[in-house]
């Protein structure tokens, strides 16, 4: 496992597997695949955790992205739902 330098804390971290990494983007693929109400969601992998960013227009929309993600990382991975309304 590679370590990297967190530029913001000064603190190592390890930097995602492959696997991981093939597991974040089958997510972000499946979102954008899913709803054009999407397009502006981007997925991560920080501490552990798939993490959702960006906005999209209702509550009910932020849900189903969780869901979506979910569902991509077939429950592997906990998410992290930091997607804003409005």
């Amino acid at each position: 496992m590679e370590i990297m330098m967190d530029e913001r804390a000064s603190e190592l971290r390890p930097r995602p597997s492959a696997r991981l990494f093939n597991q974040v983007a089958r997510a972000q693929e499946s979102l954008t695949r899913t709803r054009a109400g999407f397009r502006r969601v981007t997925c991560d992998y920080e501490e552990g955790a798939l993490v959702l960013c960006g906005r999209v227009h209702s509550f009910f929309l932020k849900q189903l992205a969780a869901a979506c993600a979910r569902q991509a990382v077939d429950g592997r991975l906990p998410i992290i739902n930091r997607l804003h309304v409005g």
